[in-house]
């Protein structure tokens, strides 16, 4: 974390800002995890309501990273006096396409906005969310769902991608990141063969993996920009 030599118009600010700002209502579908979410939109929308009119702004931009495989975003948030804060986080894509660092920016942003201005995801509809943890799927072992043979039809492939959704979302731990590597070295070959058969579908798991995957990166960190 880095800021300017003197924050005291801008922490006061941010207090004032704070008494005001409400939760990201959680209105976003995520048809892979049948649940609701405050997407970056919903985040960015709380924060507007309350930053700009105290004088606060926030500024998002990727920066460079020594390591290739890494993802690295710095946000800013300013004042109007010119004083300001900024951290950089940074964590290992996902997979190294387009896809694998886009998903890691989105997170980035989303995650870096919340933290530095305290903006918290609430239910739509106001209640409370208390989670007590959740249930280990009934399938524990999903290698038995893997669909075989050239003349597998689209319906068995469905059916596995939700048995295969429902075994990812189960991995919410740092300790269950094994798992999630296992899981991907395991059906990297029906993944193939799934891409090959129904791109749609392999776009929907290969989604599910990356954010899970993404979450539970051990290295997680807030780093110094400088």
């Amino acid at each position: 974390m880095q800021m300017s030599e003197n924050i005291a118009d801008l922490a006061a600010a941010l207090a004032k800002a704070q008494l005001d700002l409400e939760g990201a209502a959680k209105k976003s579908n995520n048809p892979a995890f049948r649940s609701k979410y405050a997407d970056l939109g919903a985040v960015w929308d709380a924060w507007q309501e309350v930053g700009p009119k105290n004088g606060l702004s926030v500024a998002q931009f990727p920066t460079d990273s020594d390591d290739a495989k890494m993802v690295s975003l710095t946000t800013m948030l300013l004042h109007s006096s010119g004083q300001w804060l900024k951290g950089t986080f940074s964590l290992p894509a996902s997979k190294q396409d387009a896809h694998g660092f886009g998903s890691a920016v989105t997170y980035l942003r989303r995650f870096s906005l919340s933290a530095i201005v305290g903006v918290c995801p609430i239910d739509d509809d106001g209640n409370a969310s208390v989670k007590k943890g959740r249930e280990v799927p009934v399938n524990t072992n999903p290698a038995q769902d893997e669909p075989g043979g050239e003349d597998d039809q689209k319906s068995q492939w469905t059916g596995w991608v939700e048995t295969q959704t429902a075994y990812l979302r189960a991995c919410e731990t740092a300790g269950d990141a094994d798992k999630v590597r296992a899981w991907k070295a395991k059906f990297d070959s029906a993944l193939g063969r799934l891409k090959a058969k129904d791109n749609a579908l392999y776009e929907q798991i290969s989604g599910v993996f990356d954010d899970v995957a993404i979450a539970l990166r051990p290295n997680q960190t807030i780093i110094s920009a400088g």
